[in-house]
């Protein structure tokens, strides 16, 4: 064949070649798009079933969220004896986490439920449990090992979830096995066979090394709260316990439940549980995150004043009957707010310090309501079920969302409701900011008891006290009175101020308290409200009617200066002595009053009033530098401004000119002016040039407070 001939036959095919190339591109193109339009559409109708990754917990597991279900007990297989233990724990409904996992736990699904504090997690897992072993009659021989392991992360909630086992148990045998507590006692348990065993990671993790816990026969593994375990460094320990399980022989089903499940529990989940596991979600859905059943309040406060502030608010918040929780970031703190003179109820502490003896006589005596006031660390945060707890104080915000949502879900549980009041200096606002937006709620802020609602409260706590007073007590009481009355006749005293005298006596509120600011609890301020009759820009406009209206030096002594969420006025601190003379100011453009309860404050307050330097702090601009006078050494030229807020600020002007050989210009300059308070700026001169320097403006760090 000729040469020309092959080299036709090749272009031809080369080009072939490239049409098919660019052919089947288009073709694999447009396969691809019908393919996403017919997935779409399949998506639409609800014939594609898909995995879904859940964006408010980051599980990777299938959701089986039902809406169609029924709450009556009798409508799952339970075993009779079951049934009528919930009917003697006048239970006649299950909660909607309890119906929603029931089915898919007794049909051997792997399950991690996720629903509010106080909603009945602990019996989601533990009917479905017991009904399997009891309808299957697994019962556990001596020498044979569990047929359940529970995990949990603290002793106190370990405890807690084995007596529920043991309430519902219908003669299985139930082991709790926990740190701080003899060994004989729970191995003896062990060895007699026990069905259930419930315990903290460490101590069942001994166990199983000493060969005293057999998981051969383990049938199912729950871990409550398995987010903290992990979080508090049991990371390895639960791997290694979960290692003993013999998955060869026989399924283990596993079950996870929390109330806040992170995105990093995808470590566990993917490790330890199946691939066709679901995800029972009660949260995610909605946009609080944190119980609904509890007012989340917040209150602004130094910490200099919060244990007198911590002792108006038990007074003014807890009758008699109550129980509160406070906690504490710190053991030590703990233990010093126990024995503050200012806290007048009975209170215990409960941390990890406190000898395992002593707390389980603490947690009962809590339970059974023999003192009000449990002082905790975060050993409490965690599932612990206890009645009547009415109110839930924690003294600053804690560092993450999810740990404030266990705390508050003290109180509110099981239907009913509570309140949860956060403390937090203003320095921390922004960490409440935090708070309301990763647990999507929104605090109400308070401020410290005022001295009218204190007196109020103490009244009527004395009535209610004198009602009380059996009658044979009064007889004896009766002529001491009459004695009084006559008295009272001939001196011509009114009765009802002898009344009120005996109230403050017997309530012991005899010695009047200091004035407080509603706005940061600030002793011997007053939080006054200024109202605009149009809306305002800034702060600016309030302290500029301070100077006009009143006195030019009251701009300096007010605190705290915070616009409204409707920007027709703001509310500040104003020292008591100033009050009366604010508030007799009333003009048609604005008006000064004293408030015992904050109105809504604009959204941005906390940006606003604070900043890293100070109690209430801004940033402002400095004047402008001096001119220096002629200096070997070099020169630099000062300025001084002065501006709204108290204190002092720095501002740093650019290089001025000077002259000289060697150096440059040096002087002390005129004064500047700042925008917003006092602070100095500085010019500092250049080799060669003129002899006069002048420093340009520059920034500015003030202090209002």
């Amino acid at each position: 064949m000729p040469k020309k001939e092959k080299k036709e036959k090749k272009k031809l095919k080369v080009k072939s070649e490239k049409t098919s190339k660019v052919t089947s591109a288009k073709d694999d193109k447009t396969g691809k798009l019908k393919k996403d339009k017919k997935m779409k559409k399949m998506r639409k109708k609800g014939e594609l079933k898909k995995m879904k990754k859940i964006s408010g917990g980051g599980v990777n597991a299938e959701k089986s969220n039902k809406t169609d279900i029924s709450l009556d007990p009798k409508d799952y297989n339970m075993p009779e004896t079951l049934l009528n233990t919930l009917k003697h724990h006048e239970i006649v409904k299950l909660f909607p986490i309890q119906a929603q996992t029931f089915d898919l736990i007794y049909e051997g699904m792997d399950i991690i439920g996720k629903a509010y504090t106080g909603s009945g997690k602990t019996l989601a897992f533990v009917l479905p449990v017991i009904a399997t072993l009891m309808n299957k009659n697994l019962r556990a021989k001596p020498g044979d090992g569990c047929s359940v392991l529970c995990l949990a992360p603290t002793r106190e909630l370990s405890q807690q979830v084995a007596g529920v086992f043991k309430e519902y148990s219908c003669g299985l045998k139930v082991c709790n096995i926990y740190g701080g507590a003899s060994y004989d006692f729970q191995i003896r348990n062990l060895q007699r066979g026990s069905d259930i065993v419930v315990g903290t990671v460490g101590r069942v993790k001994d166990m199983i090394e000493q060969k005293h816990l057999k998981l051969s026969n383990c049938k199912y593994v729950i871990l409550d709260e398995a987010d903290e375990m992990l979080n508090i460094g049991f990371a390895e320990e639960v791997e290694e316990i979960l290692s003993n399980l013999d998955k060869e022989e026989h399924t283990i089903q596993t079950l996870l439940f929390s109330a806040t499940i992170p995105q990093w529990v995808n470590s566990i989940v993917d490790k330890y549980m199946r691939k066709e596991r679901r995800l029972v979600d009660l949260v995610t859905g909605n946009k609080q995150k944190a119980s609904k059943d509890v007012e989340h309040m917040a209150l602004c406060c130094h910490p200099g004043e919060r244990e007198e502030v911590l002792a108006d608010l038990l007074l003014i918040h807890v009758n008699s009957d109550d129980r509160v929780m406070i906690f504490s970031e710190t053991k030590k703190a703990c233990n010093e707010l126990a024995i503050s003179e200012h806290i007048k109820q009975e209170c215990q502490v409960l941390h990890g310090d406190v000898v395992q003896k002593q707390r389980e006589i603490t947690t009962k005596g809590f339970r059974d309501g023999r003192f009000p006031v449990l002082i905790c660390t975060d050993v409490a945060a965690r599932g612990l079920d206890i009645k009547k707890v009415q109110l839930i104080i924690q003294l600053m915000p804690p560092g993450d969302p999810e740990t404030y949502i266990h705390r508050s879900g003290r109180t509110g549980r099981a239907g009913l409701k509570g309140k949860s009041i956060l403390f937090y200096a203003p320095r921390d606002r922004w960490k409440v900011e935090l708070i309301e937006r990763k647990a999507g709620l929104k605090f109400n802020r308070i401020g410290a008891p005022q001295r009218t609602q204190l007196a109020k409260k103490i009244a009527n706590e004395t009535i209610d006290k004198i009602r009380e007073i059996p009658a044979r007590i009064t007889e004896i009481f009766m002529p001491m009175a009459e004695k009084f009355v006559a008295e009272m006749d001939g001196e011509k005293l009114n009765p009802k101020i002898a009344l009120a005298n005996a109230f403050a006596l017997v309530s012991g509120y005899t010695n009047e308290t200091n004035v407080r600011s509603v706005l940061s609890c600030s002793r011997n301020f007053v939080t006054i409200l200024a109202t605009t009759d149009e809306e305002v820009r800034g702060a600016g406009y309030v302290f500029s009617q301070l100077e006009k209206l009143v006195s030019w030096d009251l701009r300096d002594a007010v605190r705290g200066m915070t616009l409204l969420e409707s920007k027709r006025g703001a509310v500040f601190d104003c020292p008591k002595e100033r009050v009366e003379a604010l508030t007799s100011v009333e003009k048609p453009w604005i008006k000064f009053e004293k408030v015992e309860t904050l109105p809504e404050l604009a959204k941005d307050a906390g940006r606003r009033e604070m900043s890293s330097r100070g109690r209430y702090s801004q940033r402002g601009r400095g004047g402008r530098g001096g001119r220096g006078s002629y200096n070997r050494s070099g020169g630099r030229g000062y300025g001084r401004g002065r501006g709204r807020g108290r204190g002092s600020g720095r501002g740093y002007g650019s290089r001025g000119r000077g002259y000289g050989s060697r150096g440059s210009s040096r002087g002390r300059g005129s004064r500047g002016r700042g925008n917003l308070s006092g602070g100095s700026s500085r010019g500092v001169g250049k080799r060669g040039g003129v002899r006069f320097g002048r420093g340009r403006r520059g920034s500015s760090r003030t202090s209002h407070f």
